[in-house]
């Protein structure tokens, strides 16, 4: 990623996972949402996750090979471009 922030994405959630959701993306691509990277403070019963077909808007903090990594925190999300 570039320092001068994040990239913006949006997406629909397409699976959940205790350790997070897969999210496709808007230009096709599958990314990872962590449970750590979600907006909430504190632990999170899997209830509370987003559910498949909901839409988010993230930003992408990272790549795990291919697959973006993205994050929903406040602080990641002011360093958006």
């Amino acid at each position: 990623m570039s320092d001068q922030g994040y990239q913006s994405v949006g997406g629909v959630v397409v699976g959940v996972e205790p350790f997070g959701v897969f999210v496709r993306l808007d230009d096709g691509r599958s990314a990872l949402l962590e449970v750590v990277n979600f907006e909430q403070d504190g632990p999170m019963e899997l209830a509370d996750y987003p559910k498949v077909g909901t839409r988010l808007s993230a930003v992408i903090v990272g790549m795990a090979g291919e697959q973006p990594r993205l994050s929903m925190r406040p602080n990641d999300m002011e360093n958006a471009r």
